[in-house]
């Protein structure tokens, strides 16, 4: 074990003069234990246990949060993971500043104290070549943000329908005592129309087209800016105890951030493909043999992100008309709460609470600028990625569902995928990435989607930026029906069966490979960044208009204003997320 030399940011106290990382975590036969820690942007973290059955809340003195663990049973020594909360996030504990004792004793192993900050008293425990024993709880999960929370996949859960968690804090359902929300039934229907509903239920696989009463028909309702499934995190944007602190961050280009900044966030990209998730579940296949029974499943917080993406890529009807979030009015709103989530994710498990994915603008770029080994990993002709790039190793997931890929016979078996692939270079579809006029000529499209609100969808910036493959994007840009030259990229008026990439799609496309792959995209590393230039756009457009309405009309199946995205948990109607990107916690610096 390798020690730091000196604390990180620590005050200017001898309490906290020394730094050791916490490798393993053991309970004792102590009974309680406070815990104060300095380690994540100079504030204090509590962390108080209690070994048994229930839990009187430690005072909080001074202090800023208060860490409430799992109940623990009986007084027998368990291992349990290193994490703790910090304010309304669930923080992985990888250093506790330590002093050393004045007692020692011959033969004794040497004693280290824990104070708190303002206190005279100290928490003893002992520190031993290989771990730090000290008394922490089962942390399995703090609350969540996507798919099925953790608390809400035993067999009770599922019978009862009910996905209301206890807030940690005073262990009533949803934070209720403390105001912080309600369990609620979510589906405001009869028993008659439950039951009509369950029936019809029966009858498929596909949840997402009952998303969430598939699962639960009551879940958390937070109020103000609470949030989470128990109600016990904050609203994306806000931050603190009490989430009453506005927190924005800056999405900003690679090309403005220093070589360090760069490395950071590449490092944070890849603990998320290999940090097991303790917020969240994937339904899948339980084995690789078509038809075999769904279960919940972990995975790693990158490896989830990659099956949000991947069960809402699993068409609805056919695979050339629109599934959720492709192809119809929610592509642009679906994407941009998919990176919120994993951009949350990962500063759950980093402890960053600033992490954000830089913007690639490939906008004018002979080629992908990023696939360097420094960043995103450079590749071979035969599209594989350099042994000297951090991605080389990654392998794909949800890939092995071949001939099932079209239905819900596999969803995602537990098959080991193949690398990351990679071409960036020109092919028949994408002869190369598109311009700064492509992307200028979309922004002056008027009209946020058209009927039908497809593929097809004349006049609209939506599928303009989408850029779909299949049948065409845009007829014209402006209202009085100025066309836009065919060599941009869109749908000549004169001929709709010509199709001409020109923006998201001829992204992916020109990458090849892994990006190509309409189930698979997001296992290329490379998808987040890729897809925060598309934000980036989408946040231009709606600075200028701002009256935009999401449409109502006879928009398809899982596109519609007040439809749930799916598979998201808290939920999210689709017409939320057409606001401006501050309101969710972020924002872009244009004119770079």
């Amino acid at each position: 074990m390798s020690f730091p030399a000196a604390p990180l940011n620590f005050p200017a106290d001898p309490v906290f003069r020394e730094v050791f990382p916490v490798t393993q975590v053991e309970l004792t036969g102590l009974s309680l234990l406070g815990l104060s820690l300095h380690p994540f942007f100079n504030k204090c973290v509590m962390f108080a246990i209690l070994q048994s059955s229930g839990f009187t809340p430690y005072s909080k003195g001074a202090l800023e949060f208060i860490c409430l663990p799992f109940p623990l049973r009986g007084n027998t020594t368990r291992l349990c993971p290193n994490y703790l909360f910090f304010e309304d996030y669930k923080w992985e504990c990888r250093e506790v500043a330590v002093r050393r004792s004045p007692y020692k004793a011959a033969g004794h192993r040497q004693q280290q104290h824990i104070a708190f900050p303002g206190q005279t008293s100290a928490i003893g425990f002992y520190w031993m070549p290989q771990m730090l024993r000290l008394v922490c709880s089962l942390l399995l999960l703090g609350t969540t943000r996507a798919q099925i929370p953790l608390p809400c996949i035993s067999d009770d859960v599922m019978r009862t329908g009910e996905c209301c968690p206890n807030y940690w804090a005073d262990s009533s359902p949803c934070g209720s005592a403390s105001g912080r929300g309600v369990c609620q039934d979510i589906m405001d229907e009869t028993q008659w129309q439950r039951e009509e509903r369950m029936r019809d239920q029966e009858n498929t696989e596909d949840f997402r087209r009952w998303w969430p009463s598939y699962f639960f028909h009551q879940m958390c309702v937070c109020n103000e800016n609470f949030w989470g499934a128990d109600c016990g995190e904050c609203k994306y944007g806000w931050k603190g105890p009490q989430c009453q602190e506005s927190h924005v961050v800056v999405r900003r280009d690679f090309t403005n951030m220093t070589k360090d900044e760069q490395d950071i966030f590449i490092d944070r990209l890849r603990q998320s493909k290999y940090t097991l998730s303790k917020r969240y579940a994937i339904y899948a296949s339980s084995t690789g043999e078509p038809n075999s029974p769904k279960t919940f499943r972990e995975a790693s917080v990158y490896n989830v992100a990659v099956w949000v993406h991947y069960i809402c890529a699993k068409p609805l009807i056919s695979e050339t008309l629109p599934s959720f979030a492709h192809r119809a009015t929610a592509f642009l709103v679906w994407h941009r709460l998919h990176l919120m989530y994993l951009e949350r994710e990962i500063r759950n498990i980093t402890q960053d609470e600033n992490f954000f994915f830089p913007v690639w603008t490939w906008a004018g770029k002979s080629n992908c600028d990023v696939c360097t080994d420094d960043l995103f990993g450079s590749n071979n002709d035969e599209g594989n990625l350099s042994p000297s790039s951090i991605f080389y190793t990654w392998q794909t997931y949800c890939s092995g569902d071949g001939d099932n890929r079209m239905d819900f016979g596999l969803v995602c078996p537990p098959v080991t995928g193949g690398p990351i692939i990679r071409f960036n270079r020109p092919n028949d579809l994408a002869d190369g990435l598109p311009t700064q006029d492509d992307v200028d000529a979309c922004l002056n499209i008027a009209s946020f989607d058209n009927f039908p609100y497809d593929m097809t969808a004349p006049n609209s910036f939506r599928c303009a930026l989408e850029d779909d493959t299949k049948l065409g994007s845009i007829v014209n840009c402006e209202e009085d029906s100025v066309e836009l030259q065919k060599d941009k990229g869109f749908t000549d008026p004169q001929n709709p069966e010509e199709v001409r990439l020109s923006m998201h799609n001829k992204v992916h496309i020109f990458c090849g490979g892994t990006l190509a792959d309409f189930f698979e995209s997001v296992n290329d590393p490379l998808f987040p960044s890729l897809h925060v230039y598309v934000d980036k756009i989408f946040e231009s457009w709606l600075r200028d208009h701002e009256d935009v309405q999401y449409p109502t009309g006879d928009v398809p199946l899982g596109h519609r204003a007040t439809e749930k995205m799916v598979p998201f948990l808290p939920l999210f109607e689709n017409q939320d997320l057409l606001k401006p990107c501050r309101t969710f916690g972020y924002d872009y610096v244009y004119d770079e």
